[in-house]
């Protein structure tokens, strides 16, 4: 909802505007017992595994979500879900939103299958990204996607 609020009061048009976007995209893939823990790479928009879904397989998994390296708290989580016993089935998306600390804790699925976990920040661009791309807002979108066994 501040988007659209901002973007009135930065007088902008309804349509016919341009957006950037960056994405910052992780994938955790097992090797061997799939011991190891995820750890902040120093991306601009980032999320961080705080449990490892490989080996924590009991418990509910836990990601912080970091902007600028800082905690990002408040913040809309996408996750999606797609059943490995189901391939021609939906993919089941399910919102969460991440704490005062940047946490979010999100029930880990009873069958195998792959998950993606989405979060999108809206920022205004800098002035150099606003004259070479024309763009107004610029959109950073951090994932990480990892399989449920």
């Amino acid at each position: 909802p501040w988007v659209i609020e901002s973007h009135q009061q930065r007088g902008l048009p309804e349509k016919g505007f341009t957006e950037a976007y960056s994405r910052f995209a992780k994938s955790l893939i097992k090797s061997g017992s799939g011991a190891g823990d995820d750890q902040a790479v120093g991306l601009e928009f980032e999320l961080v595994m705080q449990s490892n879904p490989y080996t924590e397989t009991e418990e509910d998994l836990s990601v912080k979500l970091l902007w600028e390296g800082k905690p990002f708290p408040d913040a809309q989580l996408n996750v999606f879900f797609k059943p490995e016993q189901s391939p021609d089935s939906e993919i089941n998306r399910v919102l969460y939103q991440t704490d005062k600390q940047g946490v979010a804790s999100i029930p880990r699925p009873a069958e195998s299958g792959v998950m993606l976990l989405n979060a999108v920040h809206m920022i205004e661009p800098d002035a150099k990204t606003m004259l070479e791309t024309g763009a107004v807002w610029e959109s950073l979108w951090a994932s990480t996607v990892f399989a449920i066994e």
